[in-house]
């Protein structure tokens, strides 16, 4: 079977959902990439077993309440899937959710938990654009998470119309 790409997210509240779809969106829109929803990933994988991930991934929503986890810093990298962010703490309940699934699913590659909140994903932005863009975003200084997502892929987010390729293939409210 053909191993696949992916990622489990937690998804911020309707309202806050909306405050930064918003932000994705208008720098999407400036500078002619693609959208995708807001999320904060909590933990990635290969896997031929999605069923198996679905499976953990129904158990861990009925044990988890929603998470408040506090805003770190705006920030910007090289990196193409953090292009702009908004970086978060790790709180235990986060952590709790991370371990749940880095012992169901310890093979290489190890997904280190890394709570952001990617605002743009995008190739050959300059420093100074990003520096720019980050004076004027504002993001939850805490951020409420209160769904579980499962998105999948054949192969890796690696240039922009990459995000067009997810499927969401698991979607629970925490209780």
């Amino acid at each position: 079977m053909n191993k696949l790409n992916v990622s489990i997210w937690l998804i911020p509240e309707e309202k806050q959902e909306k405050q930064l779809q918003k932000i994705i969106d208008n720098l999407a829109g400036k500078y002619r990439t693609f959208s995708y929803i807001p999320h904060v990933t909590v933990y990635a994988l290969e896997s031929d077993d999605v069923d198996k991930v679905i499976k953990i991934s129904e158990r861990t929503a009925r044990n988890t309440r929603q998470l408040h986890i506090v805003f770190k810093m705006l920030s910007y990298s090289e990196v193409f899937n953090k292009t702009i962010f908004a970086q978060y703490k790790i709180n235990p309940a986060l952590q709790k959710i991370y371990d749940e699934f880095r012992m169901a699913f310890p093979n290489p590659p190890v997904y280190e938990i890394n709570p952001h909140l990617s605002l743009i994903y995008k190739q050959n932005m300059t420093s100074g654009e990003k520096l720019n863009e980050i004076t004027k975003i504002e993001v939850p200084q805490t951020l409420i998470l209160n769904r579980l997502m499962i998105v999948t892929r054949n192969g890796s987010i690696a240039k922009e119309k990459d995000a067009l390729g997810w499927q969401n293939v698991y979607y629970a409210r925490l209780v």
